[in-house]
C-alpha cells in the first residue's frame, strides 16, 4: 500500500523519468546588448526569470560589482613537493568540506603571485567551474592555505554587507541566477564579470548588521567546533605517543611471503606500506587494551546497490560527498519505499558514516559523527554505517580513532582494493584496531567532538534560518513588496 501511494502522488515512474522538451520565446533585443548569449539555456532557465523579475524593480537593488569587488587570480601553475616543504593547497571541492584537509603541498618559491592565492577571512568564495554558484565564506580551516583559482573572490566594499550578501548569495534565487549565466558545454564556468553583474537586493544598514552579526556567529561556531577536533586528536596522538617521523609511504620494504598465507591474503602492496605497519606493530607492542571495531559496535555494514528513483515529494536524498560538505542544500528526493530493506539505507544520530568509494587521497576512508540533522535522511550505499555500542565505547572518541589524520586513517585506507576507483569492505573495516585509552582520558575526548558536533548542529540550523529569512525578502521583493526595515534573526 506504500508503494501504490507514493506511486500515485508521482502519477508513475515514467512521468518521473520522462524527458520533455523545454523551450521558450524570448525578444531579439537581448542579444543586441551585453553579451548576446546564445546558448538557450540562459533564457530558459529558472534563474533568468528571477533575475527579470529583481531587475524589473524600479529601485531597490544593485549589481553585485557595484557594492563589492569580484575577481579571480591568474591560472595556478604550482609545483607538488612534500608537506615538510610545501604550503597546504585547498582544491575547489575541499574548500566546501566541512573540515578541508590538504592533500597536495606547493612550493611557495615557485607559486606566480601566492599573496593572491591566500585568502582572508571574511571573503567570500563562490565555485566557478563545474558545480558553479556555490557560496561559502573564508575561516579558520581555509586560513595559511593556498586556495585554487577555481573559486572567485567576492569582497564587500562595506565589512557590514557580508552577512546580508552572504545569505543573499546562499539562496537557491541567486543560486539560480548564477547557475543561469554559467557557460561552456561539458565543463560550465563563470566569469568574475558574470557574477558581478548579477543583481543584489538591498535592505536597510541596520538589516545589514544584524545579518553581519548573525553570519559572524554562525562561523564563530564552527571554528570553535573546528578547534575542539584539533585539540581533541592532538591529544590522543600524545596519549598513544606513536612515532612515525622517520617513516613515509616512498620508503622502499619487503614482506614475508607467509603474510599470504593466511587471511585476506592481499596481493597490492600497499597495504603492507610502512606507515600503516608501524602502527599495527606500535599497538600490538603497547600496554594498551586494543579493541577492534566489530567488538565495540552493535554493526558495521553497507547496504547493497539499488535503483533509484527521485521525486518532489520522496525523502531527503544524501550522496557520499555531501555528508562530508559543510551544510549543503538538499537537492534530491527519494522515494524511499520503492528500495528493498530502506531502513538500512536512513541515517540515525551517534552512528558513524564512511566512506567507501573512490580515491584513497580523497574522502575515501573518511568518517562523520551523524547528529539530529541526519535523522530521516536516505544515503548513498557508498558509506558504510557504524553503530557504535555506546555501553563499550563514546561515538565521539570512536570518530577520533578512526578518522585520526596520521594514526587512524591510513589504518583504514590500507584496506581498499582496487585501480581506479578503490572501494572498501565492512568485513575489513570491522577488524580495524581500536586502542583504548583510560577511561576519563576516553570520556574527555568524546565530549570534545561531540560538543564539536553540536555546534556544527546549530550553526547549520541557525544558517538555514537566515538564508530563508533572505529567501523571503528575495521573494516579496521580486513580487514588488519591500521587505520590513528590520527583521528578528535571533
Amino acid at each position: 500500500m506504500a508503494r501504490r501511494a507514493e506511486l500515485e502522488q508521482a502519477h508513475s515512474i515514467s512521468d518521473l523519468t520522462q524527458t520533455r522538451p523545454v523551450w521558450g520565446a524570448i525578444r531579439s533585443s537581448v542579444l543586441s546588448s551585453g553579451e548576446r548569449r546564445l546558448e538557450g539555456e540562459s533564457y530558459l532557465s529558472d534563474g533568468y526569470g528571477f533575475r527579470l523579475a529583481v531587475e524589473a524593480q524600479r529601485t531597490g537593488w544593485v549589481p553585485l560589482g557595484a557594492i563589492s569587488r569580484v575577481w579571480q587570480p591568474s591560472r595556478l601553475k604550482g609545483i607538488a613537493v612534500s608537506p615538510e616543504n610545501g604550503t597546504p593547497f585547498l582544491a575547489a571541492g575541499q574548500v566546501f568540506e566541512r573540515r578541508p584537509v590538504a592533500r597536495k603541498w606547493l612550493s611557495l618559491a615557485q607559486t606566480e603571485t601566492p599573496s593572491l592565492r591566500f585568502v582572508s577571512r571574511g571573503v567570500l568564495l563562490v565555485s566557478c567551474s563545474g558545480n558553479v554558484g556555490r557560496v561559502t565564506i573564508a575561516h579558520s580551516p581555509h586560513e595559511g592555505k593556498l586556495i585554487t583559482h577555481d573559486l572567485l573572490r567576492v569582497e564587500p566594499a562595506d565589512p557590514v554587507q557580508r552577512g546580508w550578501l552572504y545569505a543573499y548569495m546562499k539562496t537557491s534565487q541567486f543560486r539560480e541566477m548564477a547557475t543561469g549565466t554559467r557557460y561552456g558545454h561539458v565543463v560550465k564556468h563563470l566569469e568574475p564579470e558574470h557574477l558581478q553583474d548579477l543583481p543584489v537586493v538591498t535592505v536597510p544598514p541596520e538589516m545589514a548588521k544584524e545579518f553581519t552579526e548573525r553570519v559572524d556567529g554562525i562561523f564563530a561556531a564552527r571554528d570553535r567546533a573546528h578547534a575542539l577536533i584539533a585539540e581533541a586528536e592532538e591529544t590522543y596522538a600524545k596519549r598513544l605517543g606513536i612515532d612515525l617521523s622517520a617513516v613515509a609511504l616512498d620508503d622502499a620494504f619487503s614482506v614475508s611471503a607467509r603474510e599470504l598465507s593466511h587471511g585476506r591474503r592481499r596481493l597490492d602492496g600497499f597495504f603492507y606500506n610502512r606507515v600503516a605497519a608501524k602502527i599495527t606493530s606500535s599497538l600490538a607492542s603497547t600496554t594498551l587494551r586494543v579493541d577492534t571495531l566489530a567488538d565495540v559496535c552493535h554493526r558495521v555494514f553497507a547496504p547493497s546497490r539499488f535503483s533509484r528513483t527521485f521525486g518532489d515529494t520522496g525523502v531527503p536524498y544524501r550522496s557520499a560527498e555531501e555528508l562530508f560538505d559543510l551544510n549543503p542544500p538538499v537537492t534530491k528526493r527519494i522515494y524511499a519505499s520503492l528500495v528493498e530493506d530502506p531502513e538500512d539505507y536512513m541515517l540515525h544520530p551517534g552512528w558513524i558514516v564512511m566512506a567507501c568509494s573512490g580515491q584513497l587521497y580523497g574522502l575515501n576512508g573518511a568518517v562523520a559523527l551523524l547528529n539530529q540533522r541526519h535523522a530521516g535522511t536516505f544515503a548513498s550505499h557508498d558509506l558504510i554505517r557504524i553503530v557504535p555500542n555506546e555501553s563499550q565505547i563514546r561515538p565521539g572518541y570512536l570518530l577520533i580513532a578512526l578518522g585520526h589524520p596520521t594514526l587512524g586513517r591510513p589504518t583504514i585506507v590500507r584496506h581498499g582494493y582496487g585501480t581506479s576507483i578503490p572501494h572498501l569492505e565492512p568485513t575489513d573495516i570491522a577488524r580495524v584496531s581500536i586502542p583504548r585509552l583510560p577511561e576519563h582520558i576516553e570520556t574527555s575526548l568524546a565530549e570534545r567532538i561531540e560538543e564539536a558536533e553540536r555546534l556544527r548542529a546549530e550553526a547549520d540550523n541557525a544558517e538555514d534560518e537566515v538564508v530563508q529569512v533572505a529567501s523571503d525578502i528575495v521573494s516579496k521583493f521580486m513580487q514588488g513588496k519591500r521587505g520590513p526595515e528590520s527583521v528578528i534573526l535571533r
